[in-house]
């Protein structure tokens, strides 16, 4: 089979949420014997060799800027790559269209497109995920241009009705989409663990990891550092990249707290598989969180608030704290105790059952064929 798959970034490295799922998934389709042919937008990323050396084809093209998309009648995210080139370049065969998240989705409803098998996958409920970065954002107006991204986006998703399939992230988008669209199939996040790799024994830091520059990711940590770990001497590590001055700043007062900022991948898997305790809380229950995938692949103990394993099939893998009390409860009882090898077979069971590359690959491409026997084209398509 050959599949043309359109992504919203270059998927390559593979260094933050989004782009994770793609390389993953482009890389464990290629080793079902697939033959993807990669469209991806460029914005400020250079083009990757390794996608050559994966893909049986690479396509690049411009995202284009804010300023013409105005006035503002779709979202964004989706006018910016609403691009011509790559509508001519899907019409040229009739092959399988997996588009990367409502990013892609433009010509969902094209004429041109009428007897192509559409898939979407769907990264977050993504009108709920820009509702929630605008109440976190303090900037005037990106608040407000995040609130008018997440009502466009809101309008926006009935365009799924003409998806031939979707393939939702997480148990609850699988809930809302499945809902709304009938031909929505769960298949859970691609990441870049085969198997469990954690080590028994102790380790002598806690740490909190994600991309500091996301205002929930900022939030998640100013939350340990000012609620958690400035009542406790255990060593906190908090890795990211770009961390703002308010972060740096906030740690001051605490010698037990450092940041480690944009480290090589190899040094961030290190410091992953070294730590003894993850700390991890989220304040926005959109999508599934990779950080606590690796986490739970690499490393040993994670605790956990609600929002970040709600619905997910990984809270007994997880401590679950329910404040920033129960935090420092925790923390306070499992730095003394080594990780042994109980815990890491019920977490090999856990993750094989529901986390597996292969499996899931396997499952989107099953989904492909099964509908491709028995397709119909939707001829109420309209431009």
């Amino acid at each position: 089979m050959e599949i043309n798959l359109v992504s919203f970034d270059l998927p390559y490295p593979p260094n933050y949420g989004g782009v994770i799922d793609v390389f993953y998934k482009i890389q464990a389709l290629v080793k079902q014997g697939i033959n993807i042919h990669l469209h991806c937008f460029q914005y400020g990323r250079p083009k990757q060799q390794k996608l050559s050396e994966l893909c049986a084809s690479v396509t690049y093209y411009q995202r284009a800027p804010i300023w013409k998309s105005l006035p503002l009648r779709i979202p964004h995210i989706i006018s910016s790559r609403k691009n011509n080139r790559l509508l001519k370049a899907l019409t040229t065969t009739n092959r399988p269209i997996i588009f990367e998240g409502l990013h892609c989705s433009a010509f969902l409803s094209h004429p041109a497109l009428t007897h192509h098998i559409k898939c979407v996958r769907m990264h977050n409920v993504e009108w709920e995920y820009y509702h929630l970065l605008s109440q976190r954002e303090s900037n005037l107006f990106r608040r407000i241009y995040l609130k008018q991204e997440a009502k466009l986006l809101k309008a926006y998703e009935s365009q799924l009705q003409y998806a031939n399939l979707i393939f939702s992230i997480s148990p609850r988008d699988h809930q809302y989409l499945k809902h709304k669209f009938q031909q929505t199939h769960y298949i859970p996040a691609f990441h870049p663990n085969k198997n469990v790799q954690t080590k028994v024994g102790k380790g002598k830091y806690c740490l909190y990891h994600g991309n500091l520059s996301v205002p929930e990711n900022h939030e998640a940590a100013q939350f340990l550092i000012t609620k958690v770990f400035s009542q406790t001497n255990i060593p906190l590590i908090i890795a990211g990249a770009n961390p703002k001055p308010e972060l740096l700043n906030a740690i001051k007062p605490y010698p037990h707290i450092s940041i480690q900022s944009n480290l090589p991948e190899n040094q961030m898997n290190r410091l992953i598989q070294d730590a003894h305790i993850h700390t991890l809380p989220t304040f926005q229950p959109t999508g599934i969180k990779l950080k606590l995938l690796n986490a739970l692949f690499q490393g040993r103990f994670c605790i956990v608030n609600p929002q970040m394993v709600q619905m997910t099939q990984l809270e007994p893998a997880c401590i679950i704290a329910q404040n920033a009390k129960d935090f420092r409860q925790h923390i306070n009882r499992l730095f003394q105790r080594p990780f042994d090898d109980n815990q890491i077979k019920k977490r090999n069971k856990i993750l094989a059952n529901h986390y597996s590359n292969q499996t899931n690959a396997k499952k989107v491409i099953d989904l492909i064929q099964s509908y491709s026997q028995n397709y119909q084209p939707n001829l109420a398509y309209h431009n």
